[in-house]
């Protein structure tokens, strides 16, 4: 296990993925052309709309708009949502996923009982998912966190399972294997 005061190499930062690296799990596994359910990161699962595939490609071939540091505010988005809408502009808000706008939300809002009501929810699914696991045959860790560690059953991997998942059923889950001491 990597001692905590320890700080990784470039090289083991490097190696490591985060998820969602579709194109190394497709040429590992030799697919082509198939669409995997990508459980690995928090992304749309019905792929880019194509009218904002249209305007990043309107966007990209302007070469000025390619020199600047993005409108971290969104300015223009929240501009054309309010009109469309019918809404302020104050009322609009704009984030890099949805855990940013959650916890924006509940901050805006101090709303503690709905994030008492959101804590709870993933507590319930978290034990859902890991009874099931358990059933199952995995050995299923404590966890606090919005992820279960497992163990596999005797007689398998978790590089079996993860295979399988992608080969098999197109489900593309975060493999922990690269990680030192786990």
């Amino acid at each position: 296990m990597l001692d905590p005061e320890e700080t990784p190499s470039q090289e083991q930062t490097l190696t490591r993925d985060h998820g969602g690296n579709i194109q190394r799990v497709l040429l590992e596994f030799g697919l082509r052309d198939v669409q995997l359910v990508d459980f690995s990161t928090n992304v749309n699962p019905r792929g880019l709309p194509p009218r904002a595939s249209q305007r990043i490609a309107q966007d990209a071939a302007n070469l000025a708009l390619l020199q600047r540091y993005p409108d971290v505010r969104a300015l223009e988005l929240r501009r054309a949502l309010s009109a469309k809408h019918q809404i302020g502009e104050d009322c609009i808000v704009i984030g890099a996923g949805a855990a940013e706008l959650l916890a924006a939300s509940i901050r805006a809002l101090h709303d503690r009982e709905f994030e008492i009501a959101c804590v709870e929810s993933n507590k319930r699914e978290r034990s859902r998912v890991a009874e099931n696991l358990t059933d199952l045959g995995f050995r299923v860790y404590p966890s606090a966190a919005n992820f279960l560690f497992m163990q596999v059953p005797a007689g398998l991997s978790a590089t079996q399972i993860w295979s399988s998942l992608i080969t098999d059923y197109y489900i593309h889950l975060r493999n922990c294997d690269s990680f030192e001491g786990l």
